[in-house]
């Protein structure tokens, strides 16, 4: 069996909603979501193994080592008296086959627990290095969802594509007749963006109705933004001396 999933406990949770986030671009939704776990104090329930992952050895700080795994955790939010359960890990499958499984596994996780929403956090690319303010971008599964995106101030997709896992269980849980939605957050791609997991965090919890404190994300984003500075920087050096390269090119054109 390429899978293997192990149950550390089987909790009892009140009317769950499958929360998704994987490392993928600018890591947002893995932030988003190990950013969720730690202020909500969620707990670890199950671990996904397979095959499917690259070939890798975690090595842990005491010495000892292990597989690369998803995880699926849960938490409970007091302000809507809900569960959660929280899909994160250290990487997604490196194929499609796999991506679809592992899928598949968590939503078997999560339907045996009567989930009937999944949301999905991931990365809207812009390949910019612009400021804040973020963006958020929604899809949803079902249409009757759109005006609650727009309402909270979501910019709805009608075009386009999501890859990866986070946006792949949205479209095997609607096979189940389950419902989602999928919250991306606007990053350039090129590092690592806590401003932008923050930003699909503050979606996810206006969708849901409570209030997520995002601020230790901000603080992070401040160690980034000075990479972001001199990644400008030398964008800016490369672009001049692109410009004097073609100048000179230009000048040694007339040479007989």
């Amino acid at each position: 069996m390429s899978e293997k999933v192990i149950m550390l406990e089987k909790p009892v949770l009140h009317e769950p909603v499958l929360v998704v986030g994987l490392p993928g671009s600018g890591l947002v939704g893995k932030l988003a979501v190990d950013h969720l776990i730690s202020l909500f104090g969620g707990k670890l329930f199950a671990e996904i193994y397979s095959y499917r992952f690259p070939p890798y050895l975690v090595i842990k700080q005491d010495g000892s080592s292990r597989l690369l795994r998803n995880e699926l955790y849960y938490l409970h939010v007091n302000d809507i008296n809900q569960d959660l359960i929280v899909l994160t890990g250290d990487a997604q499958p490196s194929d499609p086959v796999g991506q679809y499984a592992l899928s598949d596994r968590a939503l078997d996780i999560a339907e045996s627990y009567d989930a009937k929403l999944v949301v999905s956090l991931a990365a809207y690319i812009t390949y910019s290095l612009s400021s804040p303010p973020i963006s958020v971008y929604g899809v949803t599964t079902h249409s009757e969802l759109v005006p609650k995106l727009q309402q909270i101030g979501v910019k709805v997709m009608d075009e386009g594509n999501i890859s990866g896992m986070n946006g792949l269980v949205l479209g095997l849980a609607k096979l189940r007749n389950m419902k989602g939605v999928c919250f991306l957050g606007e990053t350039s791609g090129y590092v690592v963006d806590p401003m932008a997991a923050g930003a699909t965090l503050e979606a996810l919890g206006r969708f849901l109705g409570f209030t997520i404190d995002v601020k230790s994300l901000q603080e992070k984003q401040k160690e980034v933004s000075e990479f972001v500075k001199s990644l400008r920087e030398f964008q800016r050096r490369v672009e001049e001396e692109r410009a004097k390269a073609g100048e000179q090119a230009k000048d040694l054109g007339y040479i007989s």
